[in-house]
Parts: structure tokens; C-alpha cells; sequence
């Protein structure tokens, strides 16, 4: 799990060996939730109304999004924490430099260019050191992928 704070927004990256959650039960989702925030409460300031976006990718596993809506006419306790969850099924692209780094993940990856800039698509799950290495020398992209899959033209 990786989090990172962009301007007023965080976001959790979960690798899917780590999510074992069926997002389609209500009462499921709500616990994984809570637990996550009691967890994130250890690491940061958490308290308030939240829009929750969960993006969902068979392969890689999931992005959560949080962003906390100032709300005038509520107020929370320090330790109140309330939320409206979506959830996003998306096939996540990984925005690289160079094609070249490393065959074995480019023979397991579409390659799509699309506005100057080139995007692979996973074929199938790599393996841990693969993953980890993709990660590391690309820019992973988790929202707004349908045009760049659909409109972009694909290199292999």
C-alpha cells in the first residue's frame, strides 16, 4: 500500500494481493472502510465528509481517491468520519518513456500512443519483480482511460 497526498486529495495505491474485498456487499464495503480509515487515522489527520473513488483493475488492484468536502452546516467530532462511496471498474494504463526498459514486460503489454505519448496495457498479471520495476519507471494512469484505449493507436 502506498499513499501520497495531492493538493487536498489522497490517494491509496492497494495491490490486488492485498484487497480481498467483494465491493458488490454493502455491508463488506462499509467494514473494509473503517478499517482502513482506523488505519490511515495512525498516518494522517482524518476527519470530516469524504467523497471515496474506488478505481478497480483486475490486474493491478485498486486506486482510492479521497476527498474531503468542507460541509458548513455539520460538524464533526475529531473522530467522526462519514463518506459516499463509488466505485470505478477501469483497466488502469501505465504511461512510460521508453519502450525499451524491459522486454519481458513489453511482450506482456499492448502498446498504445496516444497524444505524444506512449501507454501500456497489460495483458496478463506480471510477477511481483516485474510489477515492481513497471511501477517504478512509469507514471500509472487509473482514470479517463477508455479514449486513450479506444482512440490511440496500438504499436503491438
Amino acid at each position: 500500500m502506498r499513499i501520497s497526498n495531492i493538493d487536498d486529495d489522497i490517494l491509496i495505491y492497494i495491490n490486488k494481493e492485498l484487497v480481498d474485498i467483494d465491493f458488490e456487499d454493502l455491508d463488506t464495503t462499509k467494514e473494509y472502510f473503517k478499517k482502513l480509515f482506523l488505519k490511515l487515522k495512525n498516518k494522517i489527520d482524518i476527519n470530516g465528509f469524504y467523497f471515496v473513488n474506488v478505481y478497480k483493475d483486475l490486474i493491478y488492484g485498486i486506486v482510492i481517491e479521497l476527498s474531503k468536502e468542507e460541509v458548513d452546516y455539520l460538524d464533526y467530532y475529531t473522530d467522526e468520519v462519514d463518506m459516499h462511496i463509488t466505485l470505478l471498474e477501469n483497466t488502469f494504463l501505465y504511461e512510460v518513456e521508453d519502450i525499451f526498459f524491459n522486454e519481458e514486460i513489453i511482450n506482456n503489454s499492448d502498446i498504445i500512443y496516444y497524444d505524444k505519448k506512449i501507454y501500456l496495457k497489460l495483458k496478463k498479471d506480471l510477477n511481483d519483480y516485474l510489477k515492481n520495476e513497471l511501477i517504478e519507471f512509469s507514471n500509472l494512469i487509473y482514470k479517463d482511460t477508455n479514449d486513450i484505449i479506444n482512440y490511440g493507436k496500438k504499436l503491438s
